[in-house]
C-alpha cells in the first residue's frame, strides 16, 4: 500500500460520516432508512461487478463509486474498507448460493430424491450466479480471510454436512446407498461437478468444439451430473433387483464425440 494511503482512508472515513450523517438530517427516519439500504445495495451490485472482473487486488474504489453513482467517501462510510466492501460483496453471494440449493427441505424427500434436489438446485445455482466462481477464486487468493472474518458463511454453512449425512444415513437403511460416502467429499465433488464447465466455458468450448453454454447442452449437463452421483451412491445390485426408478439413463454417444480411428486394423488370417 503506498505511504499515506491508511491516514488518507481514515480521514475520508470520518470526513464521511460527518457530511452524510449531517445529509441526513432533513430526511425523515423512514426515507432516511429506505435510503440507507438502497444506496448500500447499489454500490454492493457495482462492486460484485469489479470484483468479479478484476478480483480483489485489482479492484478499485473509484471505479466502483463511478458505477454506482455515488462518491468513494461513501463506500467508506458504509463499508470502511475495500476488505469491508468485499466481505459484504461475498457474504451476500454466498448467501444467495445457499438459499438456492434448498436443503432445508432434503429432509421431507426420500435419499434419492434428496440427492437429485441437491444437485439440481446447485447446478442452477451457479448458472444463476456465476459470479460467485471468480469471486470464490479471489477469496481463495486471499487465503480465505473474509470467510475466516464472517461468522454468517459459517451459520449459512454448519448445517450442510448434517443433512447431507441424514440423506446418505437414510440411504444406506434402506439399502440405496453405498456405506462409505464421505458427505464433506460427496459435497465438494458435486460443487465440481456443477461449477468446472462455468467457470472454463470459454475454452472448452472451442476445444470440444461445442457451445457448452446452449441450452440443450446445459440440460445434457444436468442430467449427466445428477446420473454421474447416484451412480456413485447407489449400492451395486444386480438387474433383478435394481428398482426400477433408480435405473440409470443411457444415451447414445453423441455423433460429435464418436472418435473415428485414422488406421484400419487388419483383419485377422
Amino acid at each position: 500500500m503506498p505511504a499515506g494511503d491508511g491516514s488518507r482512508g481514515a480521514e475520508l472515513t470520518s470526513w464521511a460520516i460527518v457530511s452524510y450523517a449531517a445529509s441526513l438530517l432533513s430526511f425523515p427516519s423512514n426515507v432516511k432508512t429506505r435510503n440507507a439500504v438502497q444506496t448500500r445495495d447499489r454500490i454492493r451490485k457495482a462492486a460484485t461487478e469489479e470484483f468479479s472482473l478484476r478480483g480483489i487486488d485489482a479492484a478499485r474504489l473509484e471505479r466502483v463509486a463511478k458505477r454506482a453513482g455515488v462518491t468513494t467517501a461513501l463506500i467508506y462510510y458504509y463499508f470502511k474498507s475495500k476488505d469491508g466492501l468485499f466481505q459484504a460483496v461475498i457474504e451476500h453471494a454466498y448467501e444467495t448460493l445457499r438459499a438456492a440449493q434448498q436443503d432445508l427441505t432434503l429432509a421431507e424427500l426420500g435419499p434419492v430424491e434428496g440427492i437429485e434436489r441437491l444437485v439440481r438446485s446447485t447446478y442452477h445455482a451457479f448458472l444463476d450466479i456465476p459470479e460467485i466462481i471468480p469471486l470464490a477464486r479471489s477469496e481463495n487468493m486471499q487465503g480465505a480471510r473474509p470467510l475466516k472474518r464472517s461468522q454468517l458463511i459459517r451459520r449459512l454453512f454448519n448445517p450442510l454436512p448434517s443433512r447431507i449425512d441424514d440423506l446418505l444415513a437414510r440411504g444406506c437403511q434402506n439399502g440405496i446407498f453405498r456405506r462409505d460416502i464421505d458427505p464433506i467429499e460427496l459435497y465438494v465433488s458435486i460443487v465440481s461437478l456443477c461449477s468446472y464447465h462455468i467457470s472454463n466455458q470459454h475454452s472448452l468450448s472451442v476445444v470440444l468444439n461445442t457451445d457448452l453454454m446452449g441450452k440443450a447442452r446445459r440440460a445434457r449437463r444436468e442430467q449427466h451430473i445428477v446420473d454421474f452421483v447416484l451412480g456413485y451412491l447407489i449400492a451395486p445390485r444386480t438387474p433383478d433387483q435394481q428398482p426400477q426408478n433408480l435405473q440409470l439413463r443411457k444415451r447414445p454417444r453423441p455423433d460429435s464425440m464418436r472418435v473415428t480411428p485414422s488406421v484400419k486394423r487388419a483383419s485377422p488370417t
